[in-house]
C-alpha cells in the first residue's frame, strides 16, 4: 500500500518544484527568504510572500538609484546620498535573506525619507517652488510600509512623513521664488495651506487606499490558503480512505484463504504509518501460531494411527501370526515400532508379563535410528515433544 502525505508535505513538494529558470526566479532565490523550503503554516507562507515582495522593491530601488548616478555627478551632495542609499539597499538584501522582513521594510522606508530630505537640504539655495514636488516622492514610503509592514505601519509612516514635510517647510530657509509665491495669496495661512495641501492630502489619500488594498489582499490570500489547505486535507482523507479500502480487501482475501485451510497465506506488508499496520502484523502472528497448531494436530493424528497399527501388529506377533509393522511416519511412535520389531525378529516372546529388561535393545543406538523423538526440535516452528504420562493410582 502506498504511503500518503499530509498537506504540509504537499505544499513543501510544490514549493521545491519551483523552477529557478523562470523569469526573475533567480533574483528571488538569491535575495529572498524561504525559497524552495516548505512552509507549513499560513504565517510562514505570508512571511515568504512579503520577503519576495521586498526583493522586488529592493531591485526597483537599485535600478532607480543607478539611473540617478549621472545627476549626482554634477552635485557631490546628491552623489553622496545616492551612494548611501545604494549601500543601504545592499544591506537590505542581506537582511532580507535572513527572513527579518520587518527590518527590511523599515530600512527601505528610512532610505526613501532620508533620500528625499537629503536632496532638499543638499541644494544649499533654500526651499524653492520647484523643489516642493519632491515631497510627493515620500508617498512611496507609505506604499512600501503598507505592502511589507502592514496597515498600522502605513499610518505611522504617513504621520512621520507629514511631520517631516511640515518641519522642512517651516524650518528650511525659503528661496526668493517661494517667498514671492506665498505673497500672492491673501494671507500667509492661505499660501501655506495651498502649498502643503497637495503633499499632505496625497499622503492621507494614498494611506487610506493602501490600507484598504492591503487588508483586502491579505484577506483574499488567507482565504485562498485556507481553501488550499481544505482541498489538501480532502485529498489526504480520500487517499487514506482508498488505502483503507485496499487494505481491508487484502486482509479479507487473507482471511478467506485461511478459512479454506491455506496456512501459507499472509497479510501484505504495510508501512508503519498505515492504520492497518498493527492489524496486519497481528494477523500474521495468529496465522503462524495456527499453522504450528495444525502441524501438531497432523502429528498427533499420525501418531494415533501408527499406535493403532502397532497395537494390531503386537497382537498378531503374540498370537504367532505374521505381524504387519507400521511404516515410519515421523512421529514419536516410530522408536516403539522399531523396538518391538527388533524384539520380534530376535525370537523373543512377547507376553503380558514381559518386562522391558527382558527385551533386547535395538541394534543401532544412533540418533537417526530413533526417528522423530531424537530429532532436534525448533520451539518456534514445531510442536514440543510429549512428556511421559504420570503414574495413576
Amino acid at each position: 500500500m502506498e504511503r500518503w502525505s499530509g498537506p504540509a508535505e504537499d505544499a513543501a513538494e510544490r514549493q521545491n518544484q519551483q523552477s529557478p529558470r523562470s523569469g526573475g526566479a533567480w533574483w528571488i532565490r538569491v535575495t529572498s527568504y524561504g525559497f524552495g523550503q516548505p512552509q507549513r503554516t499560513i504565517e510562514e507562507r505570508e512571511r515568504v510572500r512579503r520577503s519576495q515582495l521586498a526583493s522586488w522593491i529592493l531591485l526597483a530601488f537599485l535600478i532607480v538609484d543607478v539611473l540617478l548616478i549621472p545627476i549626482g555627478l554634477s552635485d557631490p551632495g546628491t552623489l553622496a546620498a545616492i551612494a548611501v542609499v545604494f549601500v543601504g539597499l545592499l544591506g537590505g538584501i542581506v537582511v532580507n535573506r535572513t527572513g527579518r522582513v520587518e527590518v527590511v521594510g523599515w530600512l527601505v522606508v528610512a532610505l526613501v525619507d532620508i533620500g528625499v530630505m537629503a536632496s532638499l537640504l543638499a541644494a544649499g539655495t533654500g526651499l524653492t517652488v520647484d523643489s516642493l514636488p519632491a515631497y510627493d516622492l515620500m508617498i512611496a514610503a507609505v506604499i512600501i510600509a503598507a505592502s511589507i509592514l502592514g496597515p498600522t505601519a502605513a499610518i505611522a509612516v504617513s504621520a512621520i512623513n507629514i511631520i517631516l514635510i511640515c518641519g522642512d517647510f517651516f524650518l528650511q530657509p525659503h528661496a526668493r521664488d517661494l517667498v514671492a509665491d506665498l505673497a500672492t495669496y491673501p494671507g500667509t495661512f492661505d499660501g501655506v495651506l495651498a502649498l502643503l495641501g497637495r503633499p499632505v492630502g496625497l499622503h492621507i489619500i494614498i494611506t487610506a487606499v493602501s490600507i484598504l488594498w492591503v487588508v483586502g489582499t491579505d484577506r483574499a490570500i488567507r482565504r485562498a490558503d485556507r481553501a488550499e489547505e481544505i482541498a489538501q486535507l480532502e485529498h489526504a482523507v480520500a487517499e487514506q480512505r482508498r488505502q483503507l479500502e485496499v487494505g481491508v480487501a487484502q486482509l479479507l482475501q487473507t482471511h478467506v484463504r485461511l478459512a479454506n485451510g491455506d496456512f501459507s497465506a499472509r497479510a501484505p506488508t504495510l508501512q508503519r504509518d498505515n492504520m492497518l499496520w498493527q492489524v496486519g502484523v497481528s494477523l500474521n502472528n495468529l496465522i503462524g501460531r495456527m499453522q504450528r497448531l495444525a502441524t501438531a494436530d497432523i502429528h498427533l493424528q499420525r501418531a494415533s494411527e501408527e499406535s493403532q497399527l502397532l497395537l494390531a501388529a503386537l497382537r498378531d506377533a503374540r498370537a504367532g501370526r505374521q505381524a504387519r509393522w507400521p511404516e515410519p511416519s515421523g512421529t514419536f511412535v516410530d522408536p516403539l515400532v522399531q523396538f518391538f520389531q527388533v524384539a520380534a525378529s530376535g525370537g523373543h516372546e512377547l507376553h503380558a508379563g514381559a518386562s522391558p529388561d527382558q527385551m533386547p535393545a535395538p541394534e543401532s543406538n544412533t540418533p537417526s535410528s530413533w526417528g522423530y523423538m531424537n530429532r532436534p526440535h525448533d520451539p518456534e516452528t514445531e510442536w514440543p515433544p510429549l512428556q511421559p504420562p504420570s503414574d495413576r493410582r
